[in-house]
């Protein structure tokens, strides 16, 4: 058994990544101890910022906060990696930071949920200390079922969030489509225009992630038979559909630290004005998850195809692109074209999934809906990214078939 599948690398991720799944789902189901039942009904920080970043605070468990605050620390860390004061310090003393400010992160939000949470009197204090300790652990094993999961299963650590995210689709999809108050025609007609969205957002997401400008490159070390097939490939859209997803880890942040200091300093109106406006049912608060949402496109683009490194990779190889000179004319060009597409993703991202938010505003069901198109792009692109590994997968496999034979 265990050489076969050593054998059938598909199969043995597959089998990893079902038992990461299984363990998470069973992770979800298990609530908090000393939580008063059934008088819980929404969170006061939000539930659907939660869902996207892999928790769930609507439905109380040991893996409530997710990985946002895992995300919300790689956002930090990321932005201050592009700057030059960081450029020369050890990646080992970088990821220490980030897990201390990961720590950091999901004890201020695992206080202020546990500070919401209806809990008996009788063990308050315990409860609450005990209830804290549980969601930052339950943040860390999430972080580390999804860090084995890049490393053993598929999909990458975006798997446990997708499971979050297809739950949350399906539950708001479903809902209104059950509604009793409904007429069949009225549900079939719902129905087929939710699927209608979804498929045009598929077919926007395969252009934009496998649209590509190609740059020629003129390599020293390739004969002339291949000389014209050489080129560096940058996608339409270089960031992807991640800045969706991170956006509201980004969101969370802010919200968390309000009410946190909130709990110290209950009289202030600057804090209570914020906690008010700072979401996504208030017009400043959509405003600025769309600003995030731009900002992060153009973020992630330049992690992605970082022009600097990709210039001193050709410089140093000897290749370059025809009609510019090696270093510093080619990152010029390289930093012009990520611009210009990181742009055109941005204010794609931001139209698609951010201005809808606008018309949510006050209407909380209506909102659920409007989040959609979010959730639509974030599993499309997850699903493009599935596809792509298990492409890379089988390939490996039958070079490994055809080397035996030889």
């Amino acid at each position: 058994m265990r050489t076969w599948l050593a054998k059938h690398i598909l199969i043995r991720r597959m089998a990893w990544s079902m038992l990461i799944i299984f363990i998470f789902m069973l992770g979800k189901a298990i609530p908090l101890p000393y939580l008063l039942q059934n008088s819980w009904h929404r969170t006061r920080v939000y539930t659907e910022f939660s869902i996207i970043t892999g928790g769930d605070l609507g439905r109380l468990s040991i893996f409530s906060l997710g990985i946002g605050p895992w995300m919300a620390a790689l956002i930090i860390f990321s932005f201050l990696g592009q700057t030059h004061k960081f450029e020369k310090v050890p990646q080992r003393t970088l990821n220490l930071y980030q897990r201390f400010t990961t720590l950091l992160i999901a004890v201020i939000q695992g206080f202020v949920t546990v500070m919401d949470l209806p809990l008996e009197r009788q063990h308050l204090l315990r409860a609450r200390l005990l209830n804290m300790c549980i969601l930052v652990a339950g943040a860390f094993l999430i972080m580390w079922l999804c860090n084995m999961n890049a490393k053993l299963g598929l999909g990458d650590f975006y798997l446990l969030v997708m499971v979050n995210i297809v739950s949350a689709t399906m539950r708001t999809i479903l809902g209104p489509l059950m509604g009793t108050s409904r007429t069949n025609l009225n549900k079939l007609g719902l129905f087929l225009l939710i699927l209608f969205f979804y498929l045009l957002f598929i077919v926007l997401n395969l252009l934009l992630d496998r649209g590509e400008v190609r740059l020629p490159i003129k390599r020293i070390n390739m004969t002339e038979e291949y000389l014209g097939k050489s080129y560096l490939p940058i996608k339409l859209a270089p960031a992807g559909g991640l800045p969706v997803m991170f956006a509201m880890a980004v969101m969370n942040l802010p919200i968390y630290l309000f009410r946190f200091f909130a709990y110290f300093w209950s009289q202030s109106r600057v804090l209570q004005w914020l906690i008010a406006n700072f979401s996504l049912k208030a017009g400043l608060g959509v405003s600025f998850y769309c600003l995030t949402l731009f900002a992060l496109s153009f973020l992630f683009a330049y992690l992605n195809v970082d022009p600097t490194k990709q210039a001193e990779i050709l410089q140093k190889s000897g290749d370059y692109i025809p009609g510019y000179e090696p270093g510093g004319a080619t990152e010029e060009l390289l930093r012009q074209k990520v611009f210009y597409f990181a742009l055109l993703g941005g204010i794609y991202l931001t139209i698609v999934a951010g201005f809808p938010l606008f018309w949510g505003i006050g209407n909380p069901e209506r909102l659920k809906l409007l989040l959609l198109p979010g959730y639509f792009l974030l599993i499309s692109s997850f699903l493009l990214i599935l596809v792509d590994q298990i492409n890379t997968l089988l390939i490996g496999n039958y070079y490994q078939e055809l080397f035996k034979r030889e």
